[in-house]
């Protein structure tokens, strides 16, 4: 399922041309794009900047138990209806999220903390037995062997004769592969200023792409664990 690099260099790498599907990102919708693909027939692999599926979804072992905290996105809302059939189809559990009781919020740096009651009746919501990252764990044990490549963050695209020449700087220096077409499964903002485009898109598509907003990209998360959420006994 994964390949990883371990040696240091800059030495370039090239592999044969072939007919290939590159998915560029591992998170949800790159490993959805590849699953599809690789169950369709075609030859498919992924490029992965980081070193573990799941993108912007990272569910982390704490505690004695090593429950599963999710440090990025975590849940769904009822219409969510394609994420909740992904899950059913994998076998992965969704968990009706706890929602009413007292909360505090602090809507800028220099703004009170302000003390409301959490609405009656809001919008259910669940999360993921194992956190949100199982989804692409799962989907990622479906691929062949291989068929990931870890720590390979893309930096150009050229279109030759062959197909598609993706560049990817890796530990071991820079791996160079042409492939059919290119899948690219990562916001447009960060694709337009970390990816080196020959020729590059037209104005308006590269103007699109910068400005295109990052959901929640500016948000931070901090957990804290206790033994009992002895908060729900207080209301």
């Amino acid at each position: 399922m994964r390949t990883s690099s371990h040696r240091r260099g800059r030495r370039m790498l090239s592999t044969p041309e072939s007919p290939t599907v590159l998915v560029v990102g591992a998170g949800l919708a790159g490993l959805v794009a590849a699953t599809e693909l690789h169950a369709a027939g075609v030859p498919v692999r992924i490029w992965e900047a980081r070193d573990r599926v799941g993108g912007r979804c990272w569910s982390v072992p704490v505690g004695p138990d090593a429950v599963r905290l999710d440090l990025g996105a975590a849940w769904h809302w009822a219409e969510h209806r394609r994420v909740k059939d992904l899950a059913a189809r994998l076998g992965v559990d969704r968990i009706r999220q706890h929602e009413p009781g007292i909360a505090v919020r602090e809507t800028a740096a220099d703004a009170p903390v302000e003390r409301f009651e959490w609405p009656e009746t809001p919008p259910p919501s669940w999360r993921f037995a194992g956190g949100a990252q199982a989804l692409h764990e799962h989907l990622a044990a479906s691929l062949p062997n291989e068929g990931i490549h870890f720590e390979h963050r893309l930096t150009a695209l050229r279109p030759t004769e062959a197909g598609v020449q993706a560049t990817a700087e890796t530990p071991e220096g820079d791996h160079r592969t042409t492939v059919g077409a290119i899948v690219l499964a990562v916001p447009p903002r960060l694709a337009v200023y970390t990816i080196r485009f020959a020729p590059p898109p037209p104005s308006d598509v590269l103007d699109a792409m910068r400005t295109m907003p990052t959901w929640m990209s500016h948000t931070g998360k901090a957990a804290v664990t206790y033994d009992r959420p002895f908060w729900r006994e207080a209301g």
